[in-house]
């Protein structure tokens, strides 16, 4: 209920309220308070030990209203004593409005106390709610995790940029140039608030600023903010409470992991199953249901970086149809998205693709016969200030095309060379058994025994890599 000043301290003195008369919330300097969709964006997953996934996020709430978001400490509550009432102060725009000056009051709910040691101050209660969305075709659908509705301590953090759309509208009243409502004020000698063309921010480091999702399928979803969730603050506009963007969830790592680094890439089995360490037998080969995720620790305020690498082999020089190309959602160019390079085998970057497209595509044309390795990392732009702390999980599928390899038999008594790449069909089409003409160092590795026959080998040898300690060889 809203009631003028004089009569809101007679019925606090006797105990209830009145009341009022003629009162609506144009004839005043009410603010309009919104969620900034921009800052939703700053967002990351925390894998913690016990197996949980925790999506963190920032949160800011505007205020492009008329008049500031005033709310003043109350008595406390008969019932709860560790709570305080949360009444909200509204500028009459009107003079005429029961009396010249006559301002308005309205109880909007508690504050209470936050012991957490990143808050530890009052909070207007209930103030925010958070939600993750299905994805639909592009469109939000049901939610599947809901949290709390948060409190907060109610400040001027940042004056809004007022050539951005923040609450996709002009400011309706005119920002104060310094701020007024402080973080020293979240004790009960100050008031709380939010002024016009002001936002505070909730940043990811601070408690409930996640939600807990554990056992969602790895996949697009949407994040969403309420403000005010109850309907209880008075506004000019209660339309706009509510912002979401679309957002990457990996709940599960894919299963080309360990992949964080050329060395634990080249330690991986040579064509194994789920091996980063790629030997194809035909191209193109696309791998989907990749992912890079950065373990975000809440207590350090730190992260994990994660990248990936894939080493492959060119059997011959490359041509024009062969690359190396990567494919995601880019939901978030204006923060980052996900990049490539190409590495030879001395390690050395020969081409890098940053770009803001769903793709970054590096040809092979002219490359010459070797390995070569992928590496795909975030954008470096995400590790830049002013959000330096937070990085963004994606989900990609990487492509590569490459000269397919050579076919066919070759007699017993050919001989294996000193080149980087032999590609060869390791039957003898003799029946009898390998006179062993082959480099020493051949000799029972990829399943070639120089004292075999042809019936108990039963593997076609693709390729033999000479030079390494020991060869090394795939698909076979």
């Amino acid at each position: 209920m809203r009631i003028p000043y004089h009569i809101y301290a007679l019925a606090t003195a006797i105990g209830f309220f009145l009341a009022p008369v003629g009162f609506a919330i144009e004839d005043t300097l009410a603010p309009n308070l919104c969620p900034r969709p921009v800052n939703l964006e700053v967002h990351s997953h925390q894998y913690t030990d016990s197996g949980d996934v925790l999506f963190w996020f920032d949160n800011a709430i505007a205020n492009s209203g008329k008049g500031a978001l005033h709310i003043l400490f109350g008595d406390t509550v008969s019932l709860d004593p560790d709570s305080i009432l949360a009444i909200q102060f509204i500028k009459v725009e009107t003079p005429d409005i029961d009396g010249p000056g006559d301002n308005w009051y309205d109880t909007i709910g508690v504050f209470v106390f936050d012991t957490n040691p990143s808050h530890n101050h009052w909070h207007l209660n209930g103030f925010a709610k958070y939600r993750i969305l299905e994805d639909n075709n592009g469109t939000p659908d049901t939610a599947v995790r809901t949290g709390p509705k948060l409190g907060f301590c109610l400040v001027d953090h940042t004056k809004l940029d007022t050539s951005q759309c923040f609450c996709c509208g002009p400011l309706e009243g005119t920002a104060p140039a310094n701020a007024v409502y402080v973080q020293g004020n979240c004790d009960t000698t100050s008031n709380q608030g939010i002024s016009v063309g002001w936002y505070d921010l909730y940043n990811m480091g601070l408690e409930g600023q996640y939600l807990d999702v554990t056992g969602l399928d790895n996949g697009v979803y949407w994040l969403q903010t309420i403000v005010d969730p109850d309907n209880v603050m008075n506004q000019t506009d209660q339309t706009d409470d509510t912002a979401r963007i679309k957002i990457q969830i990996i709940t599960e790592f894919d299963s080309y992991e360990p992949n964080n680094s050329k060395a634990e890439t080249d330690a991986r089995p040579l064509g194994g199953e789920f091996s980063s360490n790629l030997v194809p037998c035909t191209y193109p080969i696309t791998i989907d249901s990749l992912s890079i995720h950065q373990n975000w620790d809440s207590s350090s305020l730190a992260f994990e970086p994660d990248e990936d690498w894939f080493k492959f082999v060119l059997s011959e020089t490359g041509g024009s149809g062969h690359y190396a190309r990567i494919d995601f959602d880019s939901l978030l160019v204006s923060v980052g998205n996900i990049e490539m390079q190409l590495r030879n085998a001395a390690d050395s970057v020969l081409e890098t693709r940053e770009t803001v497209s769903d793709s970054e595509f590096i040809s092979l044309n002219g490359r010459s016969a070797g390995w070569y390795y992928v590496r795909i990392y975030p954008a470096e732009k995400l590790h830049d200030p002013p959000n330096s702390r937070y990085q963004i999980n994606w989900n990609y599928s990487l492509e590569l095309s490459a000269p397919t390899e050579v076919s066919g038999d070759v007699t017993c008594n050919g001989t294996v060379t000193s080149a980087d790449v032999i590609a060869f069909g390791a039957y003898c089409t003799s029946g009898t058994p390998f006179s062993c003409p082959f480099n020493a160092d051949v000799n029972g590795v990829c399943g070639i025994d120089c004292n075999a026959t042809t019936g108990d080998r039963g593997n076609l040898i693709k390729y033999v890599f000479q030079g390494g300690d020991p060869p090394v060889c795939g698909c076979e």
